[in-house]
């Protein structure tokens, strides 16, 4: 039995957005971001072509806004088919009206609340009903189902300090360490708890919710693994963006799915929505994006987050430099999504490899069950902590960076060579030159070197410029004044 006879369709997805009544959208805002006492509801296909409930799976709960209140008798003689898929799989129905929506939203949600009190549920127990036919406007499928039955199963390496962590103890002969050349005879520690604990403090989000990488690459790698199921899974990626997406797909054996950004380098969610079908396990968007330099708008990624039913990772490397509010704050709302970020732009630690990703803890958890037992070194692990002691020095290096920034791209603005320049939040920019490849090789005679982007889609012509020291930027600028 399918919860919903109506066949879902791209077209009718849009459509049923459209004929949502005011209330409808007015309690899915209320309940999207408040999750009522940590219970996650999306949105989902009702009992008609138009129809839209609010289901939550963790408690078999689903709120249905409607003109007119059916009693149980009146709702089985108008749908019996729904009565009996809803009493088999034991999900409860609460019918508000929509009037009581438009008038008293703070009384729909102590309803709904006190509702809940009564179910005496627990939110992970039991499991979500299959619901055949159905398919959801947003939402996580359920995590098992994401991840690869092989991961989800797995055994994890068990390292000696994965068995005894504490520091009450003087003498260690369980890991066949050489005794001698201390401290770097010792293996690491495997979870890097000293250096997660002071992260965690300056980005505002709890250990168990930040993994630790070599470098980002690591943890861009790491969703394939977990996630992908070799030569049947795909991904969907705005394009152009970081090459490294591709690459670990192709790697992975997993289909990579561009969908191009349009002439202002601006995604659209819509278009990216469009491009995922059942196989879909991954949507990458990397913002500010390399090589476009600019972000994305906030109520375009939480579209894709919000109906996209597997995982939306944000990379935000070049978060440091923007204006933007990091995406860190929503990780408590969407448990589909991953945040990540690095040492290696604002905080000038490209050499020491150490890359983070911050997501919901039973992905964190994942995260550890595959990566390589002691994949962050001591020497990156002492580094890091040493940088964190100052981080106002990093403001001072951001602050700066900006100001070279402007100026640069004022700059650029004025050369003869030079036919526009993009807009950026990171620390370069875009710029279009009259002929980039003469352009690139003339300064590579002069010992100066920037990226050459012409044979990257969209970026035909295209120079990709970091900004550097005052004096090195001043270089560059006598250089081009020349040519």
């Amino acid at each position: 039995m399918n919860y919903s006879s109506h066949p879902v369709t791209k077209e009718s997805r849009q459509l049923l957005r459209k004929t949502a009544t005011h209330a409808e959208r007015k309690l899915w805002k209320h309940l999207r971001n408040r999750q009522l006492d940590g219970y996650r509801f999306r949105q989902q296909h009702g009992f008609g072509p138009y129809v839209l409930d609010f289901y939550c799976p963790s408690l078999r709960l689903c709120i249905e806004v409607d003109g007119e209140v059916h009693d149980i008798e009146e709702n089985k003689k108008k749908d019996e088919s729904r009565t009996e898929f809803l009493e088999k799989n034991k999900i409860l129905v609460l019918r508000v009206r929509n009037e009581e929506v438009d008038q008293d939203i703070d009384g729909v949600l102590v309803r709904i609340r006190k509702f809940i009190n009564d179910m005496k549920l627990n939110c992970s127990d039991p499991q979500p009903p299959n619901l055949g036919g159905l398919k959801d406007l947003g939402g996580l499928k359920d995590l098992e189902g994401l991840v690869r039955k092989n991961i989800w199963s797995l055994a994890p390496y068990s390292s000696a300090r994965d068995e005894y962590s504490g520091k009450e103890a003087h003498v260690f002969l369980d890991a066949n360490e050489n005794p001698y050349n201390d401290p770097y005879n010792r293996y690491p520690d495997p979870l890097q708890r000293e250096l997660k604990q002071r992260i965690a403090k300056l980005k505002g989000v709890a250990e168990d919710m930040i993994f630790l990488g070599n470098g980002s690459d690591e943890a861009i790698d790491l969703p394939y693994r977990i996630f992908c199921e070799p030569g049947q899974d795909n991904v969907v990626a705005i394009a152009p963006t970081y090459g490294m997406y591709k690459v670990c797909a192709d790697i992975n054996n997993v289909e990579y799915r561009p969908v191009l950004l349009d002439e202002n380098y601006q995604m659209s969610a819509d278009r990216l929505l469009a491009a995922t079908d059942e196989r879909t396990k991954l949507i990458w968007i990397c913002s500010p994006n390399n090589p476009t330099g600019n972000s994305f708008p906030r109520e375009q990624m939480l579209r894709v987050i919000q109906e996209f039913r597997g995982i939306v990772i944000i990379d935000e490397a070049y978060g440091d430099f923007s204006q933007q509010p990091s995406m860190r704050s929503e990780l408590s709302r969407h448990e589909n999504l991953i945040v990540l970020n690095t040492f290696s732009k604002a905080w000038g630690l490209a050499a020491i490899r150490l890359g983070m990703a911050f997501a919901s803890k039973d992905i964190i958890s994942i995260y550890n069950k595959v990566k390589y037992p002691y994949n962050v070194n001591l020497l990156t692990q002492q580094q890091a902590l040493k940088a964190l002691d100052d981080p106002f020095e990093v403001d001072k290096w951001v602050k700066m960076l900006l100001g070279e920034r402007t100026r640069l791209m004022a700059a650029f603005r004025e050369l003869p060579t030079c036919q526009k320049v993009y807009p950026t939040d990171a620390n370069f920019f875009l710029a279009r030159m009259t002929d980039a490849q003469k352009t690139y090789d003339y300064l590579v005679e002069r010992g100066i070197i920037v990226r050459n982007r012409t044979r990257v889609e969209l970026c035909q012509n295209c120079l990709r410029v970091t900004i550097g020291m005052r004096g090195e930027n001043n270089e560059l600028l006598a250089a081009l004044r020349q040519f």
